[in-house]
């Protein structure tokens, strides 16, 4: 049964969106006139629910933000198997003035205790882009295969 818009009308469904941050990496002749590379720093393509979001993400800032996931991981593991209920820690990445100017601040949260498998687990993602705040949830796995495959494409072993 469609959903009713006000009024009766069915409701249309909204096409995904698909938000891109520039890439304020310097490049070409100010590049070479500061003595620098002209290497742009490469773009992480998030694909969350109906949502792709790319941004500029250092690889290096990737590599940690996957470790923390395995972590995450290894936590979820462990309270699989735990014989008595406790607190497990959350996991909390945070990378401010992230990739340049332009992205002033990226976070991934996870609570941990919040969910009973990592199957079923959401990330919270924030991100804070020169006056625009986006916060929206991801699953956990499919997060951690972006990331994965952004660190591939890098050229970055597992």
């Amino acid at each position: 049964m469609p959903q009713l818009a006000r009024g009766g009308r069915a409701a249309t469904p909204l096409p995904p969106c698909r938000f891109q941050l520039p890439d304020h990496s310097v490049q070409g002749a100010a590049a070479s006139a500061a003595g620098q590379s002209s290497a742009a720093v490469p773009t992480l393509q998030l694909n969350i629910n109906d949502t792709s979001l790319t941004l500029p993400m250092p690889v290096a800032a990737a590599e940690n933000l996957r470790s923390e996931l395995r972590q995450l991981l290894v936590t979820f593991a462990e309270k699989a198997k735990a014989e008595r209920p406790r607190r497990w820690p959350s996991m909390e990445y945070v990378l401010e003035n992230a990739s340049g100017p332009g992205v002033e601040y990226f976070e991934v949260f996870c609570n941990a205790n919040a969910y009973d498998t990592p199957f079923n687990a959401k990330v919270l993602v924030s991100l804070r882009h020169e006056g625009l705040k986006l916060t929206t949830e991801a699953k956990l796995y499919n997060f951690k295969a972006d990331i994965d495959t952004f660190l591939q494409d890098a050229g970055v072993d597992a």
